[in-house]
């Protein structure tokens, strides 16, 4: 039987809760929160309850609070950015009142499209994990 022996890397691991970490899971949690919006069906765009979708924004809203002291350097300034315009649409969904009759969530559909919200999410999450396979592939191609 033949054994390996691995050497461990002279640079730590980054931790597990950095900040780029929460603003990925910040994105992820807050394009899920608008893709359901957005794509709700007519019938389901009368209905009265939001409560749930009010409450997640709550904690994104929060989350958004800490993300944008965290988010201070300058290769950070664009992520900080989609940070605020989210926390925008947050606060409307946040604060809608719910009448029967009304598109409550009409204005938060405008938002998001106005802004491309989502579009700049998947951007950003497509530069971070280019950025985070980066030294990784030089790596790789160092050893050619």
């Amino acid at each position: 039987v033949h054994e390996e022996t691995f050497t461990t890397r002279a640079t730590p691991p980054a931790p597990l809760d950095s900040t780029d970490d929460r603003a990925m899971a910040y994105l992820e949690r807050s394009k899920n929160l608008l893709i359901g919006l957005v794509n709700t069906s007519e019938a389901d765009n009368q209905r009265l309850d939001y409560s749930h979708e009010q409450r997640v924004s709550r904690e994104l809203i929060e989350q958004a609070n800490v993300l944008k002291v965290a988010l201070n350097r300058p290769d950070e300034r664009q992520l900080r950015q989609l940070v605020l315009d989210l926390e925008v649409i947050l606060l409307q969904l946040a604060n809608v009142e719910v009448k029967p009759g009304v598109p409550a969530i009409e204005f938060v559909r405008q938002g998001v499209d106005q802004k491309s919200i989502l579009l700049k999410i998947n951007l950003e999450q497509m530069r971070a994990s280019a950025h985070r396979s980066a030294p990784v592939d030089r790596k790789k191609n160092s050893n050619l």
